[in-house]
């Protein structure tokens, strides 16, 4: 399947093992381990968005849904024709895949990129737990340094999760991606179960 395998191509920090110890947390290429941070830290949301990836000289485009209250955070994402590839949730104990893309799938390194990315700054700092890391935020840009080089970057344009666009730098990874919320519930009221309805005209 040609988009689940650039998924995989793109973003090879989901394939990495979770800590032996912590089901929360995930070893992350350059920046080390982080562990997940409560889902309380932001105000619930739902939304739906058309995701970019590039890696490489390879492009490819997928549909998200990201959902988060106070008890869970659920994803699951699609092709642009609405075929599954990746179901998964985090309830505020363990990350699960339900549906994966490929054997050794790493659902902690997943929702681990979309803390870096939407959660807070302090609590973005509090899930490092390895190597010294620092996390800072300026104009719309987060930065993440280790050992002084910056290894992460995420730009994002909008107030408040679910940000309107953001854009993800892993430059160790030859890996970007571009993302547009195409729509959005500030209370978390539509949920996952929607999806396959919306996807008429996103291409």
């Amino acid at each position: 399947m040609i988009f689940g395998r650039a998924l995989l191509l793109a973003a090879p920090f989901l394939l990495v093992a979770c800590s032996a110890t912590d089901p929360r947390c995930a070893a992350l290429p350059d920046v080390g381990t982080y562990c997940l941070q409560a889902t309380t830290a932001v105000a619930p949301f739902a939304a739906r968005q058309k995701v970019e990836v590039s890696f490489d000289a390879r492009r490819e485009t997928m549909i998200v849904q990201i959902e988060v209250d106070s008890e869970k955070m659920r994803f699951a994402g699609l092709t642009p024709f609405g075929l599954t590839l990746i179901e998964a949730d985090y309830d505020n104990r363990a990350p699960r895949a339900e549906k994966m893309p490929a054997d050794g799938f790493d659902a902690a390194a997943l929702f681990s990129l979309l803390q870096i990315a939407l959660w807070p700054l302090d609590a973005v700092r509090a899930g490092f737990t390895t190597a010294p890391v620092e996390v800072n935020d300026a104009y719309g840009v987060r930065s993440i340094f280790a050992e002084g080089e910056e290894a992460f970057r995420v730009r994002r344009v909008g107030d408040a999760p679910p940000f309107d666009e953001i854009e993800i730098n892993y430059p160790s990874l030859r890996a970007a991606l571009r993302i547009r919320t195409l729509d959005s519930d500030d209370r978390g009221q539509n949920g996952l179960s929607g999806i396959r309805n919306q996807m008429t005209g996103i291409r």
